[in-house]
């Protein structure tokens, strides 16, 4: 047996003792639930799991829910693209006080940011369409 199953059967062997020590302690206490309380508790807690599913069910399929998703999901795209904005304006600001390079140098740090801020402006671009646009 290689060494990742030896330490893989370690941890089973360890989590199935942790688990006989709960049952041997769960079992000595004085006030623990019976069997059918411990049954009314699953599906108490079953029956609150319907409700919250039923209920996101119903949410998703409302259509006011739906425009309001569209305008947070809108509202991050504008925060997200006046960031890029002004990232790029910053950059372009940087190449103008940058002095050129006499040795016809390959694309610089300044020149990839800027290019890396007009691609990330296409995709909020995109982004913005793909909301915006009735399937």
């Amino acid at each position: 047996m290689s060494s990742n199953e030896d330490t893989w059967k370690d941890v089973g062997n360890n989590f199935a003792a942790l688990g006989r020590r709960f049952k041997e302690h769960y079992r000595e206490t004085e006030d623990a639930p019976s069997s059918e309380e411990v049954k009314a508790g699953f599906e108490t807690i079953v029956d609150g799991v319907e409700r919250v599913f039923s209920s996101l069910g119903r949410t998703i399929r409302d259509e006011s829910v739906r425009d309001d998703a569209k305008k947070a999901g809108n509202s991050l795209i504008n925060a997200i693209s006046g960031v890029i904005e002004d990232l790029s304006t910053e950059a372009k600001g940087m190449m103008r006080h940058r002095p050129s390079d006499e040795d016809g140098a390959e694309a610089d740090p300044i020149t990839e940011a800027k290019a890396a801020a007009d691609e990330a402006n296409d995709a909020v671009d995109r982004l913005r369409d793909d909301l915006t646009s009735e399937e």
